[in-house]
């Protein structure tokens, strides 16, 4: 009895703790949040731009830096919902030891120009941080 009661234990208390890193894996994933905006540049161009708080991205740990890849996609329509953009990327994001504590106060931005004619368009996005698998999406319209 002593060996399968202290096997009992062992289990519980596994599973206690995959559980309690469940939910903080999850409730971390809750905070992947971004800002999405169009706007202009100086030049009156239309610019698309993504603000990413650094303290949202997961990193891993390789080697001497704390890495991730952000992979992004969108697709602009038109007002007759027909598709006239299409874009994907991936964003590479080193930072080391050192540069970590300074960056989780600030934000990476990804700014792409966008050569639109005057009119309404929407916007489908979609961010992947590839440490994690974490993916947000996002939707809006917007008036050039």
């Amino acid at each position: 009895m002593g060996l399968l009661g202290g096997l009992n234990t062992a289990l519980a208390n596994l599973r206690y703790r995959q559980e309690r890193q469940l939910a903080e894996y999850e409730e971390g994933k809750a905070y992947f949040d971004i800002d999405v905006k169009v706007g202009k540049d100086e030049n009156n161009n239309a610019l698309l731009s993504i603000e990413v708080p650094y303290k949202n991205i997961w990193l891993k740990d390789a080697e001497d830096v704390f890495e991730t890849t952000l992979e992004l996609s969108f697709e602009i329509f038109n007002l007759d919902e027909v598709k006239i953009w299409e874009f994907r990327k991936d964003y590479l994001i080193s930072l080391t030891e050192e540069e970590l504590p300074e960056k989780m106060n600030e934000s990476y931005f990804i700014t792409i120009p966008l050569s639109l004619n005057e009119g309404k368009y929407s916007l489908l996005l979609e961010l992947i941080n590839k440490t994690g698998d974490e993916k947000l999406k996002k939707s809006l319209t917007f008036t050039i």
